[in-house]
C-alpha cells in the first residue's frame, strides 16, 4: 500500500510528523544504512533519539525555498513541495520526501523532481561539472529513494554553495543498486531494528554518539572478552603515538619557526614555509570576562542562558590493585 502525504501538509515539523520518522525508513537514513553503520537510523527507529538540530541544518530548512526559487528564477522553472510518500516492502515501513516537483514554464505535463541541498564553499569540490551526475554518494543514494518512490527515471540536485547562482545536477536511477540498498534495509529493519540489537561497533561518530548514551543500569564489571588484553594494548600503543606525534609535530614547527627568524619564510627547491601575521585578525571575547561581568550586574540573564549538558558516558581506563 502507497500513502501520499500532500507537501503542502508537510510543511513545518507537527509532532505527527517527526513520529512517522521514527517509524520508517527516510531518504536521510539509506545513506547510513547502506554504506556506514546504520547507528543514526538505530537511534531514531530503536531509541527514538531524533537528530540534534545544527547551523548547517537550520540553514538547509531555511534556505531551500529561496534556493529553488532562485534555481526557477534562473532555469525559467515553476515549482511546489513534493509530497511525503509511505509504502511497505517485505515488513519494511519507508517514508520518502523529495524537496520538489519542478517543470517548465506552461509545461506542468512534464514535471520533474528536485534536491536541494545548501552547502558551504568547501563542499563544492565534491561536485562535479554543471548538469552531470557528478554528486557526493551520499546525495546519489538519497537521489536513488526519491526515483524509486515517485517512480522517475532521474532527480535534479539543485546545490548551493553560498555564492554563485545555484547549480543543477541529474542523478539518473539504478535499479540495480536502489536493489542493494533495499536488501541492505531490509537486513538492517530484521536484524536490528525488530530484534533492538546494536549495529556492530565501528569508527564512525555516530556509533560513537550512539553507545556514549546507552543507558547505564548496573553497577557491575562484565566481561570484556578474550581480546580485551589486545585492545588495551594496542589502545595505549596508540595514545603513546599520538603524545609522541604531538610533540614532535610541535617540535618541528618550532625549528621552522627559528629558522624563519625575522625573515618572511625559508625554501628548499619547491616547499616553502612561511610565518606571517593574519592580515584580518578576528576579534576574540573574554568570554570568562563576560561571565563574570553579567553575573555581577544580571544574574537573571545568565541564569536564563545557563543549561547542564548530560553530555555522554566517558570511556576510561583503571587497573585492578
Amino acid at each position: 500500500m502507497v500513502e501520499i502525504l500532500d507537501g503542502a501538509e508537510r510543511v513545518g515539523s507537527s509532532m505527527g510528523e517527526i513520529l512517522d520518522r521514527a517509524e520508517r525508513i527516510g531518504s536521510s537514513m539509506v545513506y547510513g544504512i547502506a554504506v556506514e553503520g546504520g547507528h543514526q537510523a538505530y537511534d531514531l527507529l530503536v531509541n527514538k533519539q531524533g537528530v540534534v538540530p545544527n547551523d548547517a541544518m537550520d540553514r538547509g530548512t531555511a534556505f531551500e525555498q529561496p534556493i529553488m526559487d532562485l534555481a526557477s528564477k534562473n532555469h525559467g522553472w515553476e515549482n511546489h513541495k513534493a509530497e511525503t510518500i509511505r509504502w511497505e516492502k517485505n515488513g519494511v515501513p519507508y517514508r520518502n520526501t523529495a524537496d520538489f516537483w519542478a517543470w517548465t514554464k506552461g509545461n506542468e505535463s512534464n514535471k520533474f523532481l528536485c534536491e536541494v541541498k545548501s552547502h558551504a564553499h568547501w563542499i563544492e569540490p565534491n561536485y562535479g561539472a554543471n548538469y552531470s551526475d557528478a554528486v557526493p554518494e551520499r546525495v546519489t543514494i538519497q537521489c536513488q529513494m526519491h526515483c524509486f518512490a515517485n517512480n522517475m527515471d532521474s532527480c535534479r540536485v539543485v546545490s548551493h554553495f553560498g555564492v554563485e547562482r545555484p547549480r543543477v545536477f541529474e542523478v539518473g536511477f539504478d535499479p540495480e543498486l536502489w536493489g542493494i540498498i533495499e536488501r541492505r534495509c531490509e537486513l538492517f529493519w530484521h536484524k536490528h531494528v525488530l530484534t533492538k540489537i546494536r549495529p556492530p561497533a565501528d569508527k564512525s561518530e555516530s556509533c560513537t554518539d550512539l553507545l556514549k548514551h546507552v543507558k547505564q543500569v548496573d553497577a557491575e564489571l562484565v566481561d570484556g572478552g578474550d581480546d580485551l588484553d589486545k585492545l588495551d594494548d594496542e589502545l595505549q600503543a596508540i595514545a603513546a603515538s599520538d603524545k609522541v606525534n604531538k610533540c614532535r609535530k610541535a617540535e618541528i614547527q618550532n625549528i621552522l619557526r627559528e629558522r624563519i627568524g625575522e625573515h618572511d619564510g625559508v625554501q628548499s627547491g619547491d616547499v616553502i614555509y612561511t610565518a606571517r601575521f593574519a592580515r584580518n585578525p578576528k576579534p576574540v571575547i573574554d568570554k570568562k570576562g563576560l561571565i563574570q561581568r553579567l553575573a555581577q550586574e544580571q544574574p537573571g540573564l545568565l541564569e536564563e542562558f545557563t543549561s547542564t549538558p548530560t553530555g555522554g558516558r566517558r570511556l576510561q581506563r583503571r587497573k585492578v590493585i
